[in-house]
């Protein structure tokens, strides 16, 4: 028998989703309104849709293999009603929405001038929840066990920020929701990733801000252990309108985020700003697109990345400039350290200029913690552990620092120094035990 013949057949992706897909959608419980059109949108597409592949570019650093197992995809008990929404530890005064395998549950009243409809009980779908064509999104869409549209009305600015609590509820959970800004409104978004067991769960939200809007939207990407997280987000900036996103993130078993930002208003602006820390053998994966589609529109991207043990972080910030888009000012800078030989840091930016009158800049480094500033410390009285993770978290501190909110500066600055903790702890370890060896 020829070695041709012997070879096992390609795995066929679309197929194993689409069947999973099927079943799931069979035992979830029927649709009605507007959620019905949307799985059956969603169903439709994932059996022409386009799986990415090794040669794809946007998922050279990441495998599908993490995220295929059976068990992802089947009807979740969250769906089925099994799971209750729980309060989460540290709530950061903010009004929270308890996202447990899907589904939103509002744990208090909402502020005034914020309302959140489910999908189930509108007539039909908006055009913000519809499938968009790629893949996941296409899936999450099939297996949605509900879709919310969350609003901020016009005019209204509201004090208490919303934390949107992201926990584990079933082997797979998906949740998709469509966050609209009325114009000159404002609105403090916080989204948190909370549980380390091997599940897999989807998020894709799509974010509006009209005219004069304001979204200052925290997305905390801290949750350890097995757990496999994608999230796809896709932002439309109006006029004179801001938004200001904030990435703290750990890695876990598979971390991936997938960010589109279109600045389609005259004056828009947008600062983006991230920090991390992966250890151990986990992984992190940020891939965003900044589209400048009019005139004067103002950008920055500014990330602070650290991988120790044998961890693996990318970063892909890609700028377009629209050929309309004249006036437009865009910057992305990453700064990355590695604090062991065996981690794996992947920076790439890239420009796509079609607008003459333009300022774009942009600029990555890699590099390690200063051995003289090591030795400075230390010979302060500090251990090798204790002045690494000081210098360690000095270049995290520029971003998380830059917070408003003490609260959430306080919470941040506690994971990741715990985290640097036990990173460096480890590290001490693994160099004591391979003298020992010696």
């Amino acid at each position: 028998m020829s070695a041709a013949a012997k070879a096992k057949p390609a795995f066929d992706v679309r197929a194993h989703l689409l069947e999973g897909a099927r079943a799931a959608q069979a035992a979830l419980p029927q649709a009605t309104g507007g959620l019905a059109a949307l799985r059956a949108a969603g169903l439709a597409a994932l059996e022409t849709v386009i799986w990415p592949t090794a040669k794809t570019e946007s998922w050279k650093y990441s495998r599908l293999t993490k995220l295929l197992d059976p068990a992802f995809i089947s009807a979740s008990a969250g769906a089925l009603g099994g799971i209750p929404a729980t309060l989460p530890e540290e709530s950061l005064g903010a009004c929270v929405l308890s996202a447990v395998g899907g589904q939103v549950v509002p744990q208090g009243t909402l502020p005034d001038g914020v309302t959140l409809q489910a999908l189930s009980a509108m007539d039909d779908c908006p055009s913000a929840l519809l499938p968009t064509g790629e893949a996941f999104d296409t899936l999450n869409a099939a297996m949605a066990p509900e879709a919310y549209v969350l609003t901020v009305a016009s005019g209204v600015r509201v004090d208490q920020p919303l934390l949107l609590e992201l926990a584990q509820g079933a082997s797979g959970s998906f949740l998709r929701i469509a966050v609209r800004l009325g114009e000159g409104s404002s609105l403090t978004l916080i989204e948190r990733q909370s549980g380390d067991d091997q599940a897999f769960f989807s998020t894709a939200c799509n974010l509006t801000l009209e005219a004069g809007a304001q979204l200052t939207h925290q997305r905390l990407g801290l949750a350890v252990g097995e757990g496999r997280w994608l999230s796809q987000h896709s932002v439309t900036v109006g006029s004179q309108a801001h938004y200001g996103l904030l990435l703290a993130q750990g890695g876990a078993a598979f971390r991936r985020n997938e960010l589109s930002i279109d600045l389609r208003g005259h004056g828009a602006t947008v600062a983006v700003s991230g920090a991390s820390l992966t250890d151990g053998a986990q992984h992190l994966d940020t891939q965003l697109a900044m589209n400048h589609c009019e005139p004067n529109g103002t950008s920055t991207q500014r990330f602070r990345a650290l991988a120790a043990g044998q961890s693996k972080t990318t970063l892909r910030g890609r700028i377009h400039i629209l050929p309309q888009a004249q006036k437009s000012d865009a910057a992305f800078n990453v700064r990355s350290l590695l604090l062991s030989r065996g981690a794996e840091l992947n920076a790439k930016p890239e420009l796509e200029i079609y607008a003459d009158d333009v300022a774009c800049a942009h600029g990555a480094t890699i590099g390690e913690l200063d051995a003289a500033s090591v030795f400075y410390l230390r010979s302060r009285g500090l251990t090798e552990q204790a002045a690494r993770a000081a210098l360690a978290y000095a270049h995290l501190a520029t971003v998380i620092e830059s917070v408003e909110e003490e609260r959430l500066v306080a919470y941040l600055s506690a994971v990741f120094k715990a985290a640097f903790d036990r990173a460096f702890a480890e590290a001490g370890d693994a160099s004591v035990n391979s003298a020992g060896a010696r």
